[in-house]
């Protein structure tokens, strides 16, 4: 019998059926305790020492780095305060506010918060430390006069090359470097082929704002064809948003090169979708229907994520959500071809799998 996690209503069960679940402190003292297993993910910030953390970063932190001076990193440090009580903090890196000439060295109390953080950093550092190696990287990244009429739509052309040229150094360089030997060893490695990383993405981004430009242009002339038309009106809007939807003004940084050359694809989709749907309404309408269930269900889906949500079931969230452009394909755009077989079955499958999940 197989019987998901979402099965099994917690909240109706009886509290003697639901394991105790205490947080202690370096000192055994209970600090947090409940019933509820999304206190294991709580930030601990709020109930630990907040002076002595203070204390110890004030001593710990550096400003202003621009090169790796700071020696090693460990990715915890145990510290005590007066009552012989220890303490475990994260070191890492963080960028400098909207500064771009250094970054800083701190402390945080949440290893994941650091690691985020510290991935950041280490991006920025190499930003600054490779400097001049890398000017040649921005005149790679620049926006073609062709494709200028676009790029209001995602926040200027100076907003969005510095967006394209952080994504790159992104893709390259974010990563949970702890030593001056890996620091060295990560920019000999990557800078011989920042050129061709960034050409690749420059590439990658061309091809999706290309589609989004055209598809745009497309919607646009067929609702100048139909402005008597409310029916037709209401439906070339829908797709509109969901244009925006896919396309967001940070796309080049949200999607790797390979989910751009499929955003690209569902772009053009919708076009197709756009020209077709409106000389058989009817027919689009009866497919949308068919649709609508799983796009409902992937809203409930998001809005039910939290901070307690596993990793894992965030995961198969988002496979379900590009399962589900790849389901619109074969449906309005079948000529394009899926890259995946998709059907109601596969989407139902995937849905009971993220039921399954915590």
């Amino acid at each position: 019998i197989d019987i998901p996690a979402a099965a099994w209503p917690l909240k109706d069960l009886p509290e003697y059926l639901r394991m105790r679940i205490s947080l202690a402190g370096p000192a055994g003292e209970e600090l947090l305790a409940g019933r509820d297993p999304a206190i294991l993910r709580q930030d601990m910030t709020r109930v630990s020492d907040t002076d002595f953390f203070r204390t110890v970063n004030t001593r710990y932190e550096k400003k202003g780095i621009t090169t790796w001076d700071f020696g090693d990193l460990p990715d915890a440090i145990e510290f005590r305060d007066r009552n012989k009580a220890v303490w475990i903090f994260y070191p890492g890196l963080e960028k400098n506010g909207n500064a771009e000439d250094c970054v800083n060295l701190r402390l945080f109390r949440s290893r994941n918060q650091a690691n985020s953080s510290h991935q950041q950093g280490v991006a920025a550092l190499f930003s600054i430390y490779l400097s001049k190696e890398l000017k040649f990287l921005k005149k790679i990244l620049k926006i073609p006069a062709e494709l200028r009429p676009a790029v209001d739509y995602f926040g200027g052309l100076k907003q969005l090359e510095s967006r394209l040229y952080q994504s790159v150094l992104f893709d390259a360089f974010r990563r949970n470097v702890r030593t001056v030997k890996d620091f060295e060893l990560l920019a000999r490695t990557m800078l011989p082929q920042i050129q061709v990383k960034g050409q690749e993405k420059m590439d990658a981004v061309r091809a999706v704002m290309e589609a989004f430009q055209s598809t745009r242009t497309i919607i646009f002339d067929l609702e100048q064809s139909h402005r008597g038309n409310t029916a037709a009106l209401v439906y070339l809007e829908g797709l509109r948003q969901d244009l925006s939807r896919l396309v967001p003004e940070t796309f080049m940084e949200l999607y790797d090169n390979e989910r751009l050359a499929q955003v690209t694809r569902y772009a053009k989709a919708l076009s197709i979708r756009a020209r077709r749907g409106l000389s058989d309404l009817a027919k689009d309408q009866k497919r949308a229907a068919e649709l609508k269930v799983y796009q409902e269900k992937l809203e409930r889906l998001l809005a039910s994520l939290s901070p307690a949500t596993s990793s894992e079931k965030r995961k198969a969230v988002e496979e379900f959500f590009w399962l589900l452009e790849e389901y619109k394909v074969s449906l309005f755009a079948q000529e394009l071809k899926t890259i995946v077989p998709v059907s109601k079955k596969r989407l139902d499958e995937k849905l009971t799998e993220i039921e399954r999940k915590i």
